[in-house]
């Protein structure tokens, strides 16, 4: 009987996402034979970010960062770029100015 319910509750277990679940939880599902969650790729989750925007001298020392909070990225680099120092399309100054502007 007891090998009955186990042969009926495994593909739930299997089944079942990780996320949330106390670690005395996760371990009981991996002492009924279940196995953890294959990790998935890192999902990009937040919304807003510090512009990456800097200023250089000729040692490429930074001599000013921008830092402001922003939700835009760049289209290509994907690095946060602010509304002063990007594009509409949200591309950052230095791969604007690789494509030669927008």
């Amino acid at each position: 009987m007891e090998k009955l319910a186990e042969e009926m509750i495994l593909p739930h277990i299997k089944r079942r996402s990780w996320s949330g679940l106390s670690k005395d939880i996760q371990n009981s599902i991996l002492i009924m034979g279940g196995s953890p969650p294959a990790p998935q790729a890192m999902q990009q989750t937040r919304t807003r970010g510090p512009c990456s925007w800097t200023r250089n001298d000729e040692g490429g020392n930074i001599l000013d960062q921008c830092g402001k909070r922003s939700r835009g990225k760049c289209a290509k680099c994907r690095n946060w770029t602010c509304d002063e120092h990007g594009q509409r399309i949200f591309k950052c100054e230095s791969c604007s100015l690789e494509d030669g502007g927008i």
